[in-house]
């Protein structure tokens, strides 16, 4: 048979012609439309995304467009990639530096006239700025007016406005590349991890705790840092030479030392404990569930979630735990302990926290905590046996530190620990949740009264010859941090918070203080860096001040001996024993003083754009 053959009512017509047409051409627009969307995300997440569209799709294809505009809006992170690699970053850093530059020009170059303007409204509305507004706050004429109008241009770039001691300090950070750098980096991340959450795949069943997706550009991120550290070396006033990379390990950046260091606080305390007879809780406090994405037995959506944040979430639990202290502390309850934040499986923090208190107060410790965890959403179902849980201890039976180790290392190493967590090993699953935590900016561990960490710290840093005039309750103290046992060493952080006053007392009534010193230097953003700690003294004699051992430190890059096929040997070093540059302190930059000054008389500086780049830190041995 052949074409002429076929009855003409059977052959297509050609309104059928061009509506297949027509059809092919908007299946072709709606898949380059869709690529477009969806380019850069993760496999993992494209593919769950792509599930959920053509789910609303298969009902209405208008609908489930606006749904992955919408939904993919929520998480679009300035105008960059999903999978923006460090380059990507960098530019648009140096976009919104520029913009932000151009536009703060002209915002200290326009006058209240030309707000009444078409164009002056136009401007105004360009730029997420109110012309009312702005009229008032020209008339005024104050820094913090202007203040005010400079955070709601960082607001409509998409960004949180910094943290500046004056107006000249947040021009700085807003015009800076590497400021911007910084929030780019932490917002693409965040954003995306925070989707991968909402399609589900951070659960026990997909990526436990954070997205694998996720965990994979936490784990980049530690091999690109280890290599930085390793790239520079650090010398100190004596001579001596380090890499930063042998440097970080000493310190509690090190997961081990980190361990360790919380243990022998732990241990402290209860020690203390036992000697004034106090009883040992241990308390979980749990978010309620509209906080929860995923359900832990059925591995399904939680149809009660809101769309609360990890870091959302855990701003709610820090809100109790502030109001639960508050309370302890007006009803003159004694308490200390350490509390440890942690992830449930998909993500949503929960707080495990050691508490001790005297017998008689314990009832009324439970009783404050769960009037506080209860406030929210209170009649859902679980609600009283899960959101607020305590245990008590039992000192025949075992010990706090044993008690709390399992939860330390399960959140800093995994050391230990035999059994699998959700089906990942301990180390794995401990590096999930610093991956987490990082993520979503979430502070793992803090400490309830006792000795702060910061003056322990210092105490340690106290050369023994110092100690020979001291005050007796420093020589205490520090006799207490560098304690020698016949097992090695051994601090002893018990003796340390007696020393200092006592376990429960109050941080403002401690009898050895905390010493600092002005910097004597600007820092980056043309601001006084704060007071660095210097030493300890008595609270009741300031004067008598006990000096810590500092050292100055000097960093440079580490030379890199060429390796050729001819010569494979390390080359012995430069005769005159040259060195690279050290980095500067600061850049040269002098920013205006426009305190006392008036809106008429404010300017920016001319080379505004023009700063020189980054080139790295600046370390002294507290960073290290």
């Amino acid at each position: 048979m052949n074409l002429h053959d076929i009855p003409a009512e059977a052959l297509p017509t050609r309104a059928q012609l061009n509506a297949l047409e027509a059809q092919a051409c908007r299946e072709r627009q709606q898949d380059a439309w869709e690529k477009e969307q969806l380019d850069g995300l993760p496999r993992g997440i494209r593919k769950e995304v792509l599930r959920e569209l053509r789910a609303r799709q298969a009902e209405d294809m208008a609908d489930g467009n606006r749904w992955l505009l919408g939904f993919l809006g929520r998480y679009r992170a300035h105008d960059i990639p999903f999978n923006a690699s460090e380059d990507d970053i960098g530019a648009a850093a140096e976009r919104k530096a520029k913009r932000c530059a151009t536009l703060l020009a002209e915002l200290s170059a326009i006058r209240a006239p030309e707000l009444l303007t078409t164009a002056g409204r136009e401007w105004c509305e360009r730029n997420g700025l109110s012309p009312a507004e702005l009229r008032q706050a020209l008339a005024e004429g104050s820094q913090d007016a202007m203040r005010m109008q400079v955070e709601k241009v960082c607001r409509h770039l998409g960004a949180q406005p910094p943290k500046a001691d004056h107006l000249a300090g947040l021009i700085a950070r807003l015009t800076d590349h590497q400021w911007w750098i910084r929030q780019l980096r932490t917002t693409a991340s965040r954003n995306l991890e925070e989707l991968a959450r909402e399609l589900g795949l951070v659960s026990a069943r997909r990526g436990l705790y954070v997205s694998d997706p996720g965990f994979e550009r936490f784990t980049r991120r530690q091999r690109a840092n280890a290599a930085f550290l390793a790239g520079f070396e650090a010398i100190n006033d004596d001579g001596e030479v380090f890499t930063l990379e042998d440097l970080s390990a000493l310190g509690v950046a090190s997961p081990d030392k980190r361990r360790a260091e919380l243990m022998t606080r732990v241990r402290g305390m209860e020690e203390q404990a036992r000697k004034r007879c106090d009883v040992a809780l241990f308390a979980t406090l749990t978010c309620p569930s509209r906080m929860h994405a995923i359900h832990h037995a059925s591995g399904n959506r939680n149809p009660a979630f809101d769309g609360t944040t990890p870091s959302e979430a855990q701003a709610y639990l820090c809100k109790i735990g502030a109001r639960i202290r508050s309370k302890l502390d007006r009803d003159g309850i004694e308490y200390y302990g350490l509390r440890v934040a942690e992830p449930h499986h998909d993500g949503t923090p929960h707080w495990h926290l050691l508490a001790f208190c005297p017998e008689s107060a314990a009832e009324k410790l439970q009783a404050v905590f769960t009037h506080y965890a209860m406030q929210d959403s209170p009649d859902e179902r679980g609600a009283r046996s899960a959101r607020c849980k305590f245990e008590r201890i039992d000192w025949e039976r075992g010990t706090a530190v044993g008690y709390v180790a399992k939860y330390v290392a399960k959140n800093v190493d995994g050391f230990g620990l035999n059994d699998a967590e959700h089906g990942q090993d301990a180390p794995t699953a401990a590096k999930r949740v610093r991956a987490w935590a990082a993520t979503h900016g979430i502070r793992q561990f803090q400490q309830w009264r006792a000795a702060p960490v910061g003056l322990w710290r210092e105490a340690r840093r106290v050369p023994p010859e110092a100690l020979h005039e001291a005050p007796e309750a420093i020589r205490e103290a520090c006799k207490a941090v560098h304690r020698r046992t016949e097992a090695g060493d051994r601090a002893d952080f018990g003796a340390f918070c007696e020393a200092i006053g006592g376990v429960t007392t109050p941080r403002k009534f401690h009898r050895i203080k905390l010493a600092k010193e002005d910097a004597g230097r600007l820092g980056r953003y043309m601001e006084p860096q704060p007071p660095k700690p210097c030493g300890l003294y008595l609270a009741a004699d300031p004067r008598r001040l006990v000096r810590s051992l500092r050292r100055e430190w000097e960093i440079k890059r580490r030379a890199r001996t060429p390796w050729t096929r001819l010569n494979n040997c390390t080359q012995p070093p430069a005769p005159d024993g040259r060195r690279e540059a050290p980095f500067p302190s600061n850049h040269g930059h002098h920013w205006p003083d426009l305190s006392g000054r008036s809106h008429s008389d404010w300017q920016l500086p001319s080379d505004l754009t023009a700063r020189p780049p980054f080139t790295g830190p600046h370390f002294d041995e507290t960073h290290v």
